[in-house]
């Protein structure tokens, strides 16, 4: 199955270019999320994008992630630049921007690989759980921190598109 949206209007207050944006879902033995983004105006531009991708788990707690190394900037820390924990697993509340195209990432339930996450046109990969401060979020149980965790693949240090340029960025999800 594959399903293309592609929104009839871009321009927003603070994003005034001229583009097309394209988010296309292949579904079948993975799911693959692709966004296309290309200049359709005349001066270049710089845009920052994520793919906000959730995964269920049965416990934050009991999860890991392997295939990540190298920097991240911790927003919950004032933006601190930090080495990334190994083993990498989850305590409190994450929000990192880990500043490598990272491009094979893998979500371990127990000691046991659950999740492969690939990514592709990236700069940069975001790892998020809000921990306690779920019960802020009004779409979210408060507890349901405990059985989610975000692996996000992102353009966060900008990307630049001259006109009539285009690039794709690409996060395949498959069961392992």
């Amino acid at each position: 199955t594959h399903i293309v949206l592609a929104p009839s209007f871009t321009r927003a207050e603070g994003f005034e270019y001229d583009c097309e944006v394209t988010l296309s879902v292949t579904v079948g033995a993975s799911l693959t999320v692709t966004l296309a983004t290309k200049n359709t105006g005349v001066v270049p531009f710089e845009y920052n994008c994520a793919l906000h991708t959730y995964f269920q788990v049965d416990h934050i707690q009991k999860t890991a992630l392997t295939g990540i190394a190298g920097q991240y900037k911790d927003k919950t820390q004032n933006w601190a630049v930090k080495e990334t924990p190994s083993p990498y697993t989850f305590h409190q509340e994450t929000d990192r921007i880990h500043l490598a195209a990272i491009a094979e990432t893998y979500i371990e339930v127990e000691g046991n690989d659950f999740t492969q996450v690939s990514s592709q046109g990236n700069d940069s990969l975001v790892v998020w759980n809000p921990w306690q401060g779920a019960a802020s979020i009004s779409d979210m149980d408060a507890f349901g921190y405990k059985h989610m965790v975000c692996v996000e693949s992102a353009i966060t240090g900008g990307k630049t598109l001259a006109p009539q340029a285009e690039h794709t960025l690409i996060q395949r999800v498959s069961p392992k």
